[in-house]
C-alpha cells in the first residue's frame, strides 16, 4: 500500500497536477490494494478450511476480526481523503465545479480540459474537438480534422503499441469507433459514472464504518446486520468507478461470489426443528434436529436466524462437539440481548430454526496442540465441551489439556458429567480440571462422579475466583510451554490475557 501511495503521489501530468490530485491519485492506488484484501479476514469458509489444518496453530487467525476492523478503519481513512481531495481537485480547475462533476463536457474535451490540458492539449484542440462532437461526431470530419490531431498528440499513449512510461493503451484512440465512445457527456459519460458511483461509495462507506463501531452495534445490532448488506451494492458501485485496468481485482470479486453461494444456498438449512430447555436461571439448551447432510465437529459454530423473531438476524453459537448418534445439534445460550430474551419467550418446542454453517472458530485449533490450556467462565466452556469430547471419543496422541473453569451456576457443572468416564479411559490424553464456583453458597464437596478417577485425570474444586499468581506459578513450571485457549466475557478474557503475556504464551481468543 505504501508504495502503490507512492506511485500515485509521484504522477506528473501537467500544470493542472497539484497537491489535491497527488493525493487523490496517490489514496485510489493505496485503496486498490485495500479493496483485494479487506473482506479476505472475514470469509467464513476460507478461514474454515484454514483453520482445519494443522498450519493454522501457526497463523494469527485469531486475529481475523481485528485486521477486519484495522482494515476497515483504514479504508474510510483513504476513502475520505480520496473523495475530499478530488473535490478540492475540481474545484481548483479553471471550468465550473458542476460542470465538471456532473460531466456536463464530453469525457473527451474534459480530459483535454483537464489532466491533459498542456501536457499535449491546446487551446486550438480542445475548441477544434468540442464543436467536432456538437456538429454531431461525423466520420468525415473525423477523419479530415480529429483524426490527425489525435494520432500526432494523443496515440503515443493512448494505443495498443505505446511504450511511453505513463501510457495508458487500454484507452485506445487509433480507430473512429473508440473515439466516439469518448464523446458522450451528461448521464451517459464514464465521468459521470466515475463520479457519481464514487460519491455513493463514500455515502455507503460512511454509513456502514458507523454502524459498526463498535458502541453502536451493540445497541443497534439489527440494524448493523442489515447496512452492513450494502457492501454487496459496494461491490457493483466499485465496478463502476475503477478505471479499465483494474482486472487484477478479479480474484477477490471470484472469492466474494463463491463465499456469497456457500453461505447463502450451499451451507444453509432452513426450518429446522429445535426443543428448547431451560438450564438456569439466564441460560437455556437449544436442540436442533441435525439436518441432513451437517457434519459436526469439534471447535465449530454456527448461525442461526429464526424468522419468528427476526428474519434477517443471524447470531453465531459454539458446538458441543461430536456426540456418539449425531442426530442433534446442542447450543446453550445465555439470555444477554434482546435477541436471545425472544428466544426465551418461545413455546418449548418449534420448527422455523434456519442454520448457516458450520464453521471453524478458534476452538478449533487446540486440536492440532500438544499442551492446552482451556480457561473459559460461565457459558464459555461450551466450545471446550465439544473440545473434550473429540479427545475423549476419538483419541490420536499423547496430549495433555488443563481445563479452568470459571461458573456461578452449581447446576451447570453437570455438563461434564457425561465426558468424565471416556476420558478417564483413554490413556494417551492426561486431563486436569479446576472447577471453580463463584456462587453464594455454603463449601460443598464435589459430585460423586468426580471420584473414583484413573490416573491420568484429576479434578479440584475450589470456592471462589480463581488466584491468578498461584496459576502463573504452575504454568512456568513446564517444559513444553501450553498453548492457552480462552472463552468468557471480556474482563475475564483480558486476565487471561495479562496472565499469558507475563508467561510469553501464545494466547488464542474464542471469538467469531
Amino acid at each position: 500500500m505504501s508504495y502503490q501511495f507512492y506511485l500515485g503521489y509521484s504522477y506528473e501530468s501537467n500544470e493542472t497536477t497539484n497537491q489535491y490530485l497527488r493525493f487523490a491519485r496517490a489514496t485510489s492506488y493505496a485503496i486498490f490494494v485495500l479493496l483485494a484484501v479487506l473482506s479476505l479476514p472475514v470469509m467464513r469458509n476460507s478461514i474454515t478450511f484454514i483453520r482445519s489444518k494443522p498450519i493454522a496453530k501457526y497463523l494469527p487467525l485469531n486475529k481475523n476480526r481485528k485486521l477486519h476492523h484495522y482494515l476497515a478503519h483504514v479504508f474510510m481513512l483513504l476513502v475520505s481523503i480520496h473523495a475530499s481531495q478530488y473535490l478540492f481537485y475540481y474545484d481548483s480547475l479553471a471550468t465550473d465545479f458542476t460542470d465538471t462533476l456532473l460531466a456536463k463536457e464530453s469525457d473527451l474535451v474534459r480530459s483535454m480540459q483537464t489532466t491533459m490540458y498542456e501536457f499535449v492539449s491546446e487551446d486550438e484542440s480542445i475548441i477544434l474537438v468540442a464543436d467536432w462532437i456538437t456538429q454531431g461526431a461525423s466520420h468525415e470530419a473525423y477523419l479530415s480534422e480529429i483524426k490527425p490531431f489525435l494520432k500526432e498528440d494523443c496515440t503515443s499513449c493512448h494505443s495498443k503499441g505505446s511504450s511511453q512510461t505513463w501510457a495508458v493503451p487500454e484507452l485506445s484512440l487509433t480507430q473512429y469507433g473508440e473515439v466516439l465512445e469518448w464523446t458522450n457527456s451528461g448521464l451517459t459519460s464514464k465521468q459521470f459514472r466515475i463520479n457519481i458511483s464514487g460519491l455513493l461509495m463514500f455515502v455507503i462507506t460512511l454509513l456502514i464504518w458507523v454502524m459498526a463501531l463498535r458502541v453502536v452495534r451493540k445497541r443497534l445490532y439489527q440494524h448493523f446486520q442489515k447496512v452492513h448488506r450494502l457492501a454487496y451494492l459496494m461491490v457493483m458501485l466499485v465496478l463502476l468507478h475503477l478505471p479499465l485496468n483494474s482486472a487484477w481485482l478479479v480474484p477477490m470479486l471470484v472469492l466474494i461470489v463463491l463465499e456469497v453461494y456457500l453461505c447463502r444456498y450451499r451451507n444453509i438449512y432452513r426450518n429446522c426443528q429445535a426443543v428448547m430447555t431451560p438450564l438456569a436461571k439466564d441460560v437455556i439448551r437449544l436442540t436442533i434436529e441435525r439436518p441432513e447432510g451437517f457434519v459436526i465437529n469439534a471447535g465449530y459454530y454456527v448461525q442461526i436466524r429464526i424468522p419468528s423473531i427476526n428474519k434477517h438476524e443471524w447470531h453465531p453459537f459454539s458446538l458441543t462437539g461430536p456426540r456418539p448418534k449425531e442426530q442433534q445439534l446442542v447450543l446453550k445460550i445465555r439470555l444477554l440481548g434482546d435477541w436471545t430474551k425472544q428466544l426465551a419467550k418461545q413455546v418449548k418446542s418449534f420448527n422455523d430454526v434456519d442454520i448457516r454453517g458450520p464453521f471453524a472458530s478458534p476452538a478449533r485449533i487446540t486440536l492440532h496442540s500438544k499442551h492446552s490450556w482451556l480457561m473459559a467462565a460461565g457459558i464459555g466452556i461450551t466450545p471446550f465441551l465439544g473440545v473434550l469430547r473429540q479427545h475423549a471419543l476419538h483419541p490420536k496422541q499423547d496430549k495433555q489439556i488443563q481445563l479452568l473453569w470459571v461458573v456461578k451456576e452449581l447446576q451447570l457443572l453437570a455438563w461434564l458429567k457425561p465426558l468424565i468416564e471416556p476420558l478417564a479411559q483413554q490413556s494417551t490424553l492426561r486431563c486436569n480440571i479446576q472447577l471453580y464456583l463463584t456462587c453464594d453458597i455454603e463449601p460443598m464437596q464435589l459430585p460423586d462422579w468426580c471420584h473414583h478417577l484413573s490416573d491420568n485425570l484429576t479434578i479440584s474444586l475450589t470456592m471462589g475466583r480463581p488466584n491468578w499468581s498461584e496459576i502463573s506459578t504452575k504454568m512456568g513450571k513446564y517444559d513444553i510451554k501450553p498453548d492457552c485457549y480462552t472463552c468468557g466475557p471480556k474482563s475475564f478474557s483480558k486476565q487471561v490475557a495479562r496472565l499469558c503475556r507475563s508467561n510469553k504464551l501464545n494466547f488464542i481468543e474464542e471469538q467469531f
